[in-house]
């Protein structure tokens, strides 16, 4: 599969016009290539089946987008106007991502910790439909879960073998998103079900009982045992063949697949250790910034005087104890204002001037007394000195 190929010698006003017309085209592949999924981020173009996520699927989707880069490397770039070298820079790093995607043969590690290709068809399963064309594309769908799945196995197969796999440390409980589906004793309840139990009412009453037959059969047949078939994937080979690192860099090619990564979720081109140098340096810039903004003149006006921290631990926890112990002790409601009182006090460098806080540390009992007067008594030092230690 090839990328339809650009003019190569275009005048200076048809650059930008080559740009929109290579993204157009490709967006418009893309979108056919991946008709029927939906996530988090949107719902792909409307389709009977799934995505195909075999192997031969895949090469066929690396080849096209290095066709593309080369295209989009091969434009005169001091032709573009502004807008258009703008959209060159975000369009080239998003098709370089996808590419590197595809080299590294992510499809073979189809979720991780926080999303899975399985739960993404709870975003299908939850789509709007409106008339009897959705349902029947929802019911093809429906129909091609167990080619989906399998060939989702055959993908994580692939990885185990040459050790590119989610970490295992990450994978206890994540089989319990598809036990649920199977665990629904009613298949009205079932989360596949979902949009049959109200229906749009341009379709006839008949045609819904007829869609809804289907549907539950559908489900009952062909959805709940190649979510079985998963599940025994997952609990008997993924977990017990996955890695037992956490390090990126210990997976087959690992530094340039972090590094990759790094460009995908930063677009920059740094070495791990430099980002973490920079976090450090950009941590360290921002903490002088806000204590040159932080002025003795402001805090006289807008923070009372707390005592220091290690100044209240030493001369207020230990001491005060006997003063409480005197005062009678403390309910469970007293301890209560008392903690939100050393809290107010500033035992823990975030002070509050909130209504209840102030509420709390006026409030008088015998054991938040003992702390306020333990407090009075103990040195205080500004608060702007306390954060710099």
């Amino acid at each position: 599969m090839t990328a339809t190929p650009a003019p190569t010698n275009a005048p200076p006003n048809e650059a930008g016009a080559r740009l929109r017309a290579l993204y157009e085209r490709e967006w418009a592949w893309r979108r056919e290539q991946f008709a029927g999924f939906d996530d988090e981020d949107g719902e792909g173009a409307p389709a009977d089946h799934l995505p195909r996520v075999d192997a031969a699927t895949q090469s066929q989707r690396e080849h096209y987008w290095r066709d593309v880069l080369a295209q989009l490397d091969a434009l005169p770039l001091d032709q573009l106007g502004e807008r258009d070298a703008t959209d060159f820079a975000a369009y080239r790093a998003q098709i370089e991502t996808l590419l590197s995607q595809q080299q590294f043969r992510c499809w073979e590690m189809p979720f991780n910790s926080d999303s899975a290709f399985w739960t993404d068809l709870g975003f299908t399963a939850r789509r709007a439909r409106h008339d009897a064309d959705d349902y029947e594309r929802y019911l093809g769908q429906l129909h091609d879960i167990p080619r989906y799945f399998n060939e989702h196995i055959a993908n994580m197969r692939a990885g185990l073998a040459r050790g590119f796999s989610v970490p295992r440390v990450t994978l206890t409980g994540r089989e319990q998103s598809i036990a649920q589906v199977l665990d629904t004793a009613c298949i009205k309840d079932n989360l596949f079900y979902t949009p049959f139990r109200t229906m749009p009412a341009n379709i006839p009453a008949d045609t819904q009982a007829h869609l809804r037959e289907r549907a539950a059969t559908a489900i009952r047949t062909v959805v709940l045992p190649a979510h079985a078939k998963l599940l025994d994937f997952i609990r008997d080979e993924y977990l017990p063949q996955a890695r037992a690192t956490l390090s990126a860099e210990a997976m087959p090619d690992g530094a340039a697949f972090y590094r990759a990564q790094i460009r995908r979720f930063t677009t920059l081109d740094m070495a791990p250790e430099a980002i973490h140098t920079l976090g450090l340096q950009e941590v360290a810039r921002l903490r002088e910034e806000m204590l040159a903004t932080i002025t003795p003149h402001w805090f006289q006006r807008r923070l009372r005087v707390v005592p220091a921290l290690p100044a209240y631990r030493s001369a207020v926890l230990p001491a005060d104890r006997r003063a409480i112990a005197a005062a009678g002790g403390m309910d469970r409601q007293s301890r209560g204002r008392l903690h939100r009182t050393a809290t107010w006090a500033g035992c823990h460098a975030g002070v509050s001037r909130s209504s209840r806080c102030r509420r709390n540390w006026h409030r008088s009992t015998p054991a938040v007394a003992a702390v306020r007067a333990c407090i009075s008594s103990t040195p205080t030092t500004c608060l702007r000195d306390r954060c710099t230690r």
